[in-house]
């Protein structure tokens, strides 16, 4: 069952059920509600059902901001952009009531909501997809709307192609400060670099509104990710989701048997659907073969060395050489990405539907991140680059190190708790 729409569509916003977006909602002027704090949405009063395991350090559940996706909360980062969104709602909404002061406010709402949705899938699209795939070129113009593309998530990108960016997420977020012109980082109120992840699930709230939605995005903006490679960082192998979750988890253990409940087709059947097959174990990568061929011989070794056993999920992730996702990953998140776009109705650049004018449209297309996160904070022109998906020599404000565990708050170790001994008392039971 999915919990959210297939479509690019803010749904993590706005949500998808009308009393969760009832309850987001401020009821006037077309925004959404804002809480105690200026540019912040209430707390959860509603008693909205929010993903809220206690964070590792405090052992005691939050009350966290009301957005629309149960886990916006999981991270800094994660819950710094739905912040920008969410203020980007309102700024659009105030403009759009500026230019018809005669519209109710279920109509500003959702002209407000048309246009983040539309900045959205511009920017997901044309934006990120291409940096993501390292392919300037690897997305074609749109055409039309084509209402026989099917444009469901398949198995193979939500289960398999989609999780590749797991190997790009750091240990740690840099901390940038907003010192008009300088390039300065902070250090975390314990005296650490950056940020832990480990240290830090669940407990987004309470960073962000210490440091602030700028010097999380000034950093995440400076910081390079993760070497795109097989390899996942220790705070997402060992450490999810911190101490007091109901159990440790291991996204790339987690990864492998989701395939294999959803009952995905191994590596080289799901190759083959591609029109992508291969013979051996050599051709999965032919560059990592050579420089490193002790972990193939393993893998071989593991899946008895039949490759037609070899889950799709590991095969896909070791394919990559540094470049963007590999052969097999890359066409099947090329090919979602494209069904969603040419299988909407309500895609921004479908003429057809009259919800854009082909004016709006050309002004969706000069919008990028950079200008929504300017507008949604205090960071100056000067401090963002132009892509903030990539960083280049010349932008503003290089990171000062490569992040790594070397230095790092180290994460709290798994722990348990025996509640039984000293705690014995004696009973007798007569059987009769």
């Amino acid at each position: 069952m999915n919990e959210r729409t297939s479509w690019i569509d803010a749904s993590f916003l706005y949500s998808t059920q009308e009393p969760w977006v009832a309850a987001l909602r401020a009821w006037n002027n077309g925004s959404l509600l804002e809480g105690p704090m200026k540019d912040y949405p209430p707390l959860n009063g509603p008693r909205i059902p929010l993903i809220n395991p206690a964070p590792p350090q405090i052992h005691r559940l939050m009350n966290p901001e009301l957005l629309g996706d149960p886990r916006t909360n999981e991270n800094p980062g994660l819950l710094s952009l739905g912040l920008i969104l969410y203020r980007w709602h309102n700024i659009q909404a105030k403009r759009i009531q500026e230019e018809h002061p005669n519209w109710t406010d279920e109509e500003v709402f959702q002209g407000a909501r048309r246009w983040v949705i539309a900045t959205l899938q511009k920017i997901t699209l044309y934006d990120f997809l291409p940096v993501m795939l390292a392919d300037e070129k690897a997305i074609p113009p749109y055409e039309k709307y084509k209402p026989l593309v099917p444009p469901g998530i398949s198995h193979a990108f939500a289960t398999a192609a989609f999780r590749f960016p797991h190997t790009i997420v750091p240990p740690a977020l840099l901390l940038r400060k907003r010192t008009n012109g300088k390039c300065e980082f902070r250090d975390e109120v314990g005296g650490y670099p950056a940020l832990r992840l480990c240290q830090n699930w669940w407990n987004a709230q309470d960073i962000v509104q210490e440091y602030s939605v700028d010097e999380i995005v000034l950093g995440m903006a400076s910081q390079i990710a993760e070497g795109e490679d097989a390899i996942v960082v220790e705070d997402l192998r060992d450490f999810v989701f911190g101490p007091m979750h109901f159990t440790r988890l291991d996204v790339v253990s987690s990864s492998i048997m989701r395939g294999r409940d959803n009952g995905l087709p191994p590596y080289n059947e799901l190759r083959q659907s591609y029109n992508l097959p291969i013979k051996d174990w050599v051709t999965i990568n032919p560059v990592m073969y050579k420089e490193k061929p002790k972990i193939f011989h393993e893998l071989e070794k593991l899946y008895e060395g039949d490759i037609s056993k070899l889950d799709a999920y590991v095969g896909g992730m070791l394919e990559t050489n540094g470049e963007g996702p590999g052969e097999l990953f890359r066409a099947i998140i090329l090919d979602q990405f494209l069904r969603l776009r040419d299988g909407d109705r309500f895609w921004f650049e479908n003429t057809w539907n009259g919800i854009f004018t082909e004016e709006e449209i050309e002004q969706i297309h000069s919008t990028t991140l950079r200008d929504i996160i300017r507008e949604t904070t205090f960071i100056d022109e000067h401090e963002l680059q132009e892509n903030v998906f990539l960083w280049r020599a010349g932008d503003p404000c290089g990171q000062p190190f490569q992040v790594n565990t070397s230095g790092l708050e180290p994460c709290i170790p798994f722990m348990r708790f025996d509640h039984f001994t000293g705690n014995e008392f004696a009973s007798e039971l007569d059987i009769c």
